[in-house]
This record gives C-alpha cells, structure tokens and sequence, in this order.
C-alpha cells in the first residue's frame, strides 16, 4: 500500500490527482489524505470532487481539517520500512 499525505495549495492539488491516478493505473493500491483547504471556493470544491471521482480516486481519497492528522500520521512511519516526504 502506497500512502500520499497532500497539504498542497488548491492549484496544485488538480497536477497531483493526474500523477496518483496514473500510478494506481499500473495496479498500484494508493490512499490518499489531503488537508483542507480542498479549494478556494464551492465551485473549485466542486470541480476538485469531480476529478477525483473522473480519475478513479474517489474511494482512496480521504479529506481531513488542517492538521487534524498530523500527529496521527506522524507515529504511522514506526509501522512502515521505509517513509519518503516529498
């Protein structure tokens, strides 16, 4: 299982959702987390859930208030072999 913790401006988020969905493509098993804000208006919002749901993403995809899952995400490394922070 892949993990991706995004906490990316709302322009950025749609680049990264392209790159996930083509690396789950290639039968990768991916989750992802991303912070809020999740755009910067309702209908960027609304746009940001549409492609999600285009790509394929929309039942790996996981939306969490900023820094709400941080400290939890922090202790999950101690699990993993190996964590790479981009």
């Amino acid at each position: 299982m892949n993990y991706f913790y995004l906490s990316l401006p709302p322009n950025l988020v749609g680049s990264v959702l392209n790159f996930l969905s083509k690396i789950k493509s290639k039968r990768y098993k991916i989750k992802i987390l991303s912070e809020k804000p999740f755009g910067e208006s309702l209908e960027g919002s609304l746009e940001l859930k549409n492609l999600i749901e285009e790509k394929g993403l929309y039942d790996d995809f996981f939306i969490s208030d900023h820094y709400l899952f941080k400290e939890n995400f922090l202790t999950l490394p101690q699990d993993f072999s190996r964590v790479k922070i981009v």
